[in-house]
């Protein structure tokens, strides 16, 4: 009797941790050029929670897309409120120097407003309605 009491005690232990733990959801997305559709190549996308001390990123890859990672790679968002923002929208250029050396320029592709959350105007609430959030972004123009 005691082994299973003993047993029984464990099985509802291990069911109560596994509902402590906070739940996360796979959220991905495009992200493009408001102008003419094509994707941005580069750079990371992060959503800040709104009211919380919490980030969460993805890469933005070569077609434009991402896939957000909390702690780990790929594996989602806790649902909540999240200003977004993007980082390194960047055209890199090398330069070559007199000594045979060269130095890189970085020039913006995004506006700069994109670059913080406080400032983006862009928003997004993770309830797991959808898995996908697309961001359009406007060209940084000289």
């Amino acid at each position: 009797m005691t082994t299973k009491r003993t047993l029984l005690l464990s099985l509802a232990l291990v069911i109560l941790m596994a509902g402590c733990g906070e739940r996360k959801m796979q959220l991905g997305g495009l992200v493009t050029f408001a102008d003419d559709g094509t994707p941005v190549t580069s750079g990371f996308v992060i959503f800040t929670a709104i009211g919380a001390d919490f980030q969460s990123r993805g890469t933005i890859d070569a077609d434009g897309t991402y896939t957000l990672s909390s702690t780990g790679n790929n594996d989602g968002i806790p649902p909540g409120e999240y200003a977004v923002s993007l980082v390194g929208v960047e055209k890199h250029t090398h330069v070559d120097t007199p000594d045979g050396s060269y130095i890189t320029r970085s020039e913006p592709l995004i506006l700069p407003k994109y670059t913080s959350p406080k400032t983006s105007d862009l928003t997004f609430t993770v309830d797991g309605s959808t898995k996908r959030y697309d961001i359009q972004v406007e060209r940084f123009r000289r």
